[in-house]
C-alpha cells in the first residue's frame, strides 16, 4: 500500500489582503463614530460592498440577477404581501429587506451566494459531527490540474469533472471504498483566475471507518488513479506537491471551508483571500468595483465566461444516501433558501415609489446602515437632503412620497 510521502498539515488559511477602502460621498452617519475602524462602521462598509457587488454582477449576466435585491416582489405571486418593501430586525439585530426578488444564484450573486453557502455548511457541520460521534474519520482532500493561461474556464471544468467521474467508474475506486470503510463523500468545484489561466479545484470531504493512517494511504491512492486517469486524458501529470489532504476533528472546520468556498464570505469580512492560485470570481467583481482592475472590460468577460460554465450547477455533490443517512437537515433548493426568510420583526416600510428611487441611487445598503446607526427617524431627513421627496407616517410605519402610497385611513400630522 502506498504511504503519503508528505507530511499533512492540519490547516491551509492562505493569505489575506485587505480590501483598499473607496471613498463614499453619501457617507453621512459615520462621521459620528468616533473609531473609524469600530467593529459596526466595518460592518456596514461590508455591506455597501457585497451590495455594489451584487449590482455589477447582475449588469455583466442580467437575468434574475439583475433584479436580485431591487425589483419588487409581484401580489399575485404572494397573497399575503402588501407591495410595500419592509425593513425586518432579527433577534442578533441583524437588519434586512423583505419584500425583494432574490435570484438564488450560488454562483453569480455574492449575497444570494453567502446565503446558500451559510446554510450549506450547517448541512454539513450537521453530517461530520454525526459521522465523527458515530466513531468515524472525515479528511477534506483537494485535487487539481495542470493549467495553462489559454485553457478556456469550460475546459478545465469539465475535465477535472470528468476525472473524477472516470474514478468512481474504476473497479480500484470500488476496492478501495470496501477496504476502507466508505461511508461518503461531499464534493465541490472552486476556481480562480490568475497568471496561468483558469485553477480549478476539486474540494472532497471524505468519510471512512478506518485509522488516521488508513485515511492517508486511501486519499493518495484516489491521487494515484487521478494522476493516472489525467495523463490518459493528456491533461499533463499532476503533481503530488498541489495535492492537499488534511484531517477534519469537528464540524465546525468543514463549515468554514464551505463557506470559503463560497468567495463572499471573505468580502463581507473586509478581506480578500489572494493565494497563489489567483483570484476567484467575486475577487474579480471586487477589484472592478473598488477601482484596482488592471483591465475592466477583461474581467468582465472573466466573470460572465465563468458564470457560463457554472450557471446551474450545484454547488455541493453528496454521495448515495450520505445526506439521507447522517444529515438531520431537510432538503432545500437554493433558490428557495435565498428566498426564505431570517425571521424577527418588522421594523418599517417603504413604499414601491420611494424605494425605486432608493434602488436608482444605489441606496439600498445605506438606508440599512442609516437605521442601524441612527434610527428609522433619520432615513427621510437623509433621503430629503439628497432630493428624494418622502415622508414618513409613524402611525403606520411607512415612508412614502404620495398619498397614493398610505392606506386610506392614514393620518397626515406626521409630515416631515
Amino acid at each position: 500500500m502506498v504511504k503519503l510521502v508528505k507530511k499533512i498539515s492540519k490547516s491551509n488559511t492562505g493569505k489575506h489582503l485587505k480590501i483598499p477602502e473607496k471613498s463614499n460621498p453619501l457617507d453621512i452617519y459615520a462621521s459620528s463614530v468616533a473609531n473609524p475602524e469600530n467593529e459596526i462602521v466595518r460592518k456596514e462598509k461590508s455591506r455597501n460592498e457585497i451590495y455594489e457587488l451584487r449590482k455589477l454582477a447582475g449588469k455583466i449576466v442580467g437575468g434574475r440577477q439583475k433584479d436580485c435585491g431591487s425589483k419588487i416582489l409581484k401580489l399575485n405571486n404572494h397573497p399575503t404581501f402588501d407591495g410595500n418593501v419592509t425593513i425586518m430586525k432579527t433577534s442578533e439585530g441583524k437588519s434586512y429587506y423583505s419584500g425583494l426578488e432574490t435570484c438564488g444564484s450560488v454562483w453569480g450573486c455574492p449575497v444570494c451566494s453567502l446565503k446558500i453557502s451559510t446554510n450549506r455548511a450547517l448541512e454539513v457541520k450537521n453530517t461530520i459531527n454525526n459521522v465523527i460521534s458515530g466513531g468515524g474519520n472525515i479528511y477534506m482532500a483537494t485535487f487539481t490540474i495542470p493549467h495553462y493561461i489559454f485553457d478556456r474556464c469550460d475546459h478545465t471544468t469539465n475535465s477535472v469533472t470528468t476525472i473524477w467521474r472516470k474514478i468512481k467508474a474504476t473497479r480500484k475506486y470500488r476496492k478501495l471504498k470496501e477496504q476502507y470503510k466508505f461511508i461518503g463523500d461531499i464534493r465541490t468545484l472552486e476556481i480562480t483566475h490568475g497568471g496561468n489561466g483558469w485553477h480549478p479545484h476539486l474540494h472532497i470531504l471524505v468519510g471512512c471507518n478506518c485509522s488516521n493512517e488508513e485515511m492517508e494511504e486511501f486519499l493518495t491512492n484516489l491521487f494515484i488513479l487521478w494522476k493516472e486517469i489525467a495523463m490518459k486524458m493528456k491533461l499533463g501529470s499532476c503533481s503530488l506537491e498541489a495535492f492537499k489532504i488534511a484531517k477534519v476533528y469537528d464540524g465546525d472546520g468543514a463549515s468554514e471551508y464551505i463557506t470559503k468556498w463560497s468567495a463572499s464570505s471573505e468580502l463581507v469580512k473586509g478581506n480578500q483571500k489572494l493565494g497563489k492560485a489567483g483570484r476567484t470570481p467575486f475577487q474579480i467583481l471586487s477589484d472592478i468595483v473598488n477601482g484596482i482592475s488592471q483591465d475592466i472590460d477583461k474581467d468582465k468577460r472573466l466573470f460572465q465566461e465563468y458564470f457560463n460554465v457554472f450557471k446551474g450547477k450545484r454547488q455541493l455533490t453528496w454521495s448515495k444516501d450520505f445526506k439521507k443517512d447522517y444529515c438531520d437537515y431537510d432538503e432545500k433548493t437554493d433558490e428557495e433558501i435565498a428566498a426564505d426568510e431570517q425571521g424577527g420583526v418588522k421594523v418599517f416600510s417603504i413604499s414601491k415609489s420611494v424605494w425605486y428611487q432608493i434602488n436608482d441611487h444605489n441606496l439600498a445598503s445605506h438606508i440599512l446602515n442609516i437605521y442601524d446607526l441612527k434610527g428609522v427617524g433619520q432615513i427621510p431627513i437623509f433621503l430629503n437632503s439628497i432630493g428624494i421627496i418622502c415622508f414618513h407616517d409613524k402611525s403606520k410605519q411607512l415612508i412614502y412620497s404620495n398619498i397614493e402610497d398610505l392606506p386610506l385611513t392614514s393620518e397626515f400630522s406626521d409630515f416631515l
